[in-house]
């Protein structure tokens, strides 16, 4: 016989696959903490209610951070060091991210993909150096500073006015020259 004649005439047939084993449930230990009304069979939305969680910012209690923020004419002259090797293309601005306000890290990134185009590779040179920093705190939380950094090749001035958001310090306004 020929070879399609064979192929053909032979069936292969697949047996189901076995029915699936439903886990076992295991015992409600939550039905003891429960109300007695939500006990029976229906469930009671207004008996429900939520564990307490020990973290302050999920209890609604005013939290209370065991550590100050670091200074913020420290926290200043590390980030606008570090904006400006952005800017300059040697660090990549994600890393800002995190302590920048949206706005502010959408912007850097703006002026400093605008500088990579027009200005082409970054050379190598040295960190930016911050000569002066001077900082003023119009109220408890907020701080104003500004900054004198040589980068290299100028000297530029900054700005920046930083919060205290969640215990930390977050840029909110920026201003390279």
């Amino acid at each position: 016989m020929s070879q399609a004649v064979l192929d053909s005439k032979v069936r292969v047939t697949v047996p189901p696959p076995p029915p699936r084993q439903i886990p076992k449930s295991y015992p409600d230990r939550s039905a003891q903490s429960l109300p007695a009304p939500a006990r029976g069979g229906e469930f009671d939305r207004a008996a429900f209610a939520s564990p307490r969680i020990d973290r302050p910012m999920y209890n609604g209690e005013a939290e209370q951070s065991a550590e100050a923020p670091t200074s913020p004419d420290r926290f200043a002259a590390r980030v606008v060091g570090q904006s400006i090797e952005v800017l300059m293309g040697h660090r990549p601005a994600r890393q800002l991210q995190t302590w920048m306000h949206p706005d502010v890290y959408e912007a850097l990134i703006r002026r400093a993909g605008l500088g990579q185009r027009v200005l082409g590779r970054a050379e190598k040179c040295m960190p930016p150096r911050i000569k002066r920093v001077r900082v003023c705190e119009p109220r408890k939380g907020v701080a104003e500073v500004s900054l004198v950094v040589f980068d290299g090749k100028r000297t530029r001035a900054a700005a920046a006015r930083l919060e205290v958001r969640r215990g930390r310090w977050h840029v909110t306004a920026l201003e390279i020259i």
